[in-house]
């Protein structure tokens, strides 16, 4: 019994001490790795997939998953953009975006859990859809903003800390917040763990399900704000790839792809994990291409431990039986 209870500590904290081991030994190897401005570099760099990343967790807690955030946080960011362009008012282009994300999130958890579609095949649909939408919307083409103002929020910073940085900080404190110590946060670990339990325990199960994919929606419409603002442009294949990177953070993390166990804490971590070697890796001349095969075996690696650990934990029910 005592061997299992450690084994399952040993995971939970598993990716801080692999991350804390990380920085030291890259800091040791490269002085520069822990100067200030890399530090705050890092922290800017993986903000945007550290917000998405937070909204990831809580749909794959809630046993769903979404593949639609990158085309999602693609539109909502044309949306905020060329709202902007077209009325002048900033805030009526973020007000759209955030629309625009929370409905389409919405939408997501009402395919999924209305109409009982599979989560994977769900939001791998809309994501081409909205894909679809997106150039469509920007003419395939990429847009500027017009917009003196719009392209400033971006830019801001507080106390020399990108805006950026401190809205991830925020969702973060918030995401966790919300999933440790509210009603809806348990109920979603609940659905996620067993959602027939969860169901004839009295919880509504499909309204939980779909509030989780909403907050992702919300998510992907701050990334995309934050993106667009930053760049000054915007086209419907900006977030290419940044589902994947999401989903990466939050499995390392050790959130279970089963659902129904994981933290946003952990996934903080492994989004700085991610975060740490890609800089340590650029430090070192190391490549783009070989950083998406290290990403790609991390990744297994991590699906594997979550085999094992799911295998370990039902060896364990047999054993007490």
């Amino acid at each position: 019994m005592k061997k299992y209870l450690n084994a399952e500590k040993l995971r939970s904290l598993g990716i801080y001490i692999i991350l804390i081991l990380v920085i030291i030994v890259v800091g040791t190897l490269n002085s520069a790795f822990l100067s200030k401005n890399n530090i705050l570099n890092i922290g800017s760099q993986i903000s945007m997939n550290g917000i998405l990343s937070v909204g990831m967790t809580i749909v794959i807690i809630s046993g769903g998953f979404d593949l639609s955030v990158g085309s999602n946080t693609a539109m909502c960011g044309a949306v905020a953009l060329i709202v902007s362009n077209s009325t002048g008012s900033v805030l009526l282009g973020l007000l759209g975006a955030l629309v625009v994300g929370l409905l389409f999130g919405t939408c997501n958890g009402l395919i999924v859990k209305k109409i009982g579609i599979n989560a994977l095949i769900t939001t791998l649909a809309t994501n081409i859809a909205m894909k679809g939408i997106a150039l469509i919307y920007t003419h395939s083409d990429s847009i500027m903003s017009t917009n003196d103002l719009f392209k400033a929020i971006g830019k801001m910073k507080i106390l020399d800390i990108p805006f950026n940085l401190l809205l991830f900080v925020i969702c973060v404190i918030v995401g966790q917040i919300f999933m440790s110590k509210t009603k809806p946060g348990r109920y979603i670990y609940a659905l996620g763990g067993n959602e027939r339990a969860a169901r004839l325990s009295g919880i509504k199960t499909d309204l939980y399900g779909i509030i989780a994919f909403a907050i992702s929606g919300f998510c992907c419409a701050l990334v995309g704000i934050m993106m667009t603002t930053k760049l000054g442009s915007v086209s419907a294949t900006y977030a290419s790839g940044y589902e994947m990177d999401a989903i990466a953070a939050t499995v390392i993390g050790g959130t279970s792809i089963n659902g129904g166990e994981g933290s946003v804490g952990r996934t903080v971590a492994g989004i700085l994990l991610l975060g740490v070697l890609s800089n340590a890796f650029d430090l070192m001349g190391i490549g783009i291409e070989y950083q998406y095969v290290f990403k790609g075996v991390v990744i297994l690696l991590a699906v594997s431990a979550d085999k094992i650990s799911d295998f370990t934990k039902s060896k364990k029910v047999s054993f007490q039986k």
